[in-house]
């Protein structure tokens, strides 16, 4: 709940900032009340919260391993969908969906300590998912006199589910493991369209996703547990995502 008061609060902050820069306009009636737009494109995780969580999943893995095997992680693509309805030529309100995927793989040696040592090679793989969707506010305002090219802010709040799967391939034997969770955040994104037509827009974008997990769920073929992390140690989701997409305005 306090993710979700300070979330509330910056929006409270930000709305009416950018509410007064352009009050000269606010009133002006749009040409069409409705906005969709798709993009997609490449991201990088900013993670900087402990990830000493992983060794419940591979105790086997040395830290150097576990932080080789999540910096691949941290780079993925991301798929971004939103709708809006303008309520002025510059403001409106709407809904925005985000799903961020990313993968990791790597390889190791497990050695028995038996009475006879063995050596095992053991493959893993990782695949990661972030679903995002919140309720969002947009901003639009001309650079030129043509109304060539629009600048356009978002910034949202919403609901944010995070799910990791693992694949443990060593000689024979297979084993899965899965970790879960979900929590409250953010996500900002800027924005610059030039309109081919006058309802088709084409664009580039900048933007920043926000999120702190507390408690995560991890299973496997055995067991399930919950973890609750340090609040000093919380998981963290926030990254930076760069895009192109389309948009369309109709209605």
């Amino acid at each position: 709940m306090e993710q979700v008061k300070r979330l509330m609060i910056i929006l409270l902050i930000f709305l009416p900032l950018q509410l007064v820069s352009g009050q000269d306009k606010i009133v002006t009636k749009p040409s069409h009340r409705w906005l969709a737009g798709i993009q997609t494109g490449g991201s990088f995780s900013i993670a900087f919260s402990d990830e000493s969580w992983r060794s419940l999943i591979f105790n086997n893995m040395s830290k150097l391993q576990i932080e080789n095997f999540n910096n691949q992680l941290k780079r993925g693509w991301h798929l971004n969908g939103d709708i809006h309805y303008m309520i002025s030529d510059k403001f409106g309100l709407g809904a925005q969906y985000s799903f961020f995927t990313s993968s990791a793989k790597t390889d190791f040696i497990v050695s028995s300590h038996g009475y006879i040592p063995t050596f095992v090679c053991v493959e893993l793989k990782g695949n990661q998912y972030i679903n995002y969707t919140g309720l969002s506010v947009i901003f639009r305002e001309w650079t030129d006199k043509n109304q060539k090219l629009l600048l356009t802010k978002m910034f949202s709040v919403g609901h944010v589910d995070y799910r990791d799967e693992y694949r443990i391939n060593a000689t024979f034997n297979l084993d899965n493991a899965l970790v879960k969770g979900n929590t409250w955040g953010a996500n900002f994104r800027i924005s610059m369209d030039y309109f081919l037509i006058s309802w088709l827009s084409i664009g580039a974008n900048v933007g920043f996703m926000y999120a702190r997990i507390a408690k995560l769920h991890i299973s496997d073929k055995k067991t399930t547990q919950t973890v609750e992390l340090d609040k000093k140690y919380y998981q963290s989701l926030a990254r930076f995502d760069c895009s192109l997409g389309i948009r369309f305005t109709f209605l």
